[in-house]
């Protein structure tokens, strides 16, 4: 199942951030904690399962200021 997380699924945000902090080429630029370091930028997060194995995609990208 392909599922955009957001702020609220602190669970699955904090499973990311540990999978990140223990894996040894994680970095914190790909941990859900970046993104509030960055408050006017938007973050994305896509999880999935596959092949049993939870699986994710995130992205940082400036948003326009008006």
């Amino acid at each position: 199942m392909l599922q955009l997380l957001t702020p609220a699924d602190t669970a699955a945000l904090e499973e990311l951030d540990a999978f990140v902090s223990r894996h040894p080429r994680g970095h914190f630029l790909q941990s859900p904690a970046w993104r509030l370091d960055k408050p006017s930028w938007d973050w994305r997060c896509l999880q999935w399962e596959l092949w049993g194995n939870r699986v994710w995609r995130a992205r940082l990208r400036p948003r326009r200021v008006q």
